[in-house]
């Protein structure tokens, strides 16, 4: 890597000093070596810290150079996801679940059905989100249909995940571009992994309690 020039630019809607330095892939004697990595920029900011640098465990098949999204020292960006970024909802907005169980312990337990819900008024105070809301819900197995009025409310600033969203806490999730009727949005997904599984202390991981300890890392 090659020191090229200091600058200023914007970085998660802040101005700070960076520091931009070059690529330049070599081979062991140190000479240049025909490389997509050649002259890309890595871009290093005062109070950010790496702001611009690359995927590498898709790489040499995909150069893809990432650029940070957020961070919670100093905070800025998307750094962490809150109720109110994601229930984030307006009159006449209508959103569907497909809600699905299956219980094989006794007393069994099973249902297969969508919810939808339309929102008929918002109220925002200053640490909530209140819905009104009218509730469609339809069980697949017996073809029946059940609308009600209920009433939802999200704790604004209730943190729902932070970065990194990889972290596992025994739940499933992720957070990427997803297709709707052709226009890609950002999508979170979390869900429970499985009931057995819990963190292990002794070797820092999560497993099955069946197994007297963690069985990944």
């Amino acid at each position: 890597m090659v020191y090229q020039n200091n600058d200023t630019v914007s970085v998660l809607s802040n101005v700070d000093s960076v520091r931009t330095y070059k690529i330049v892939h070599t081979d062991l004697s140190g000479n240049i070596i025909n490389s997509i990595l050649n002259n890309q920029k890595i871009l290093i900011s005062k109070n950010w810290g790496l702001v611009r640098f690359f995927q590498i465990d898709s790489f040499p098949q995909i150069l893809k150079p990432l650029t940070l999204a957020g961070n919670t020292n100093p905070m800025g960006g998307l750094y962490q996801i809150t109720n109110e970024m994601l229930y984030d909802y307006q009159s006449g907005d209508e959103i569907q679940y497909h809600e699905y169980f299956f219980g094989n312990n006794y007393p069994y337990s099973y249902y297969n059905r969508f919810r939808k819900h339309t929102i008929l008024s918002r109220t925002t105070t200053f640490d909530s989100l209140i819905y009104q809301v009218q509730e469609t819900l339809f069980n697949i197995d017996s073809n029946q249909l059940f609308t009600n009025t209920v009433q939802l409310r999200y704790l604004r600033s209730a943190i729902i995940a932070k970065i990194p969203y990889d972290l596992f806490n025994g739940y499933n999730s992720s957070l990427k571009f997803q297709d709707y009727c052709g226009t890609k949005r950002w999508t979170y997904n979390t869900s429970a992994y499985n009931n057995d599984w819990g963190y292990c202390l002794l070797d820092n991981c999560w497993g099955h309690y069946d197994f007297g300890g963690a069985s990944i890392r």
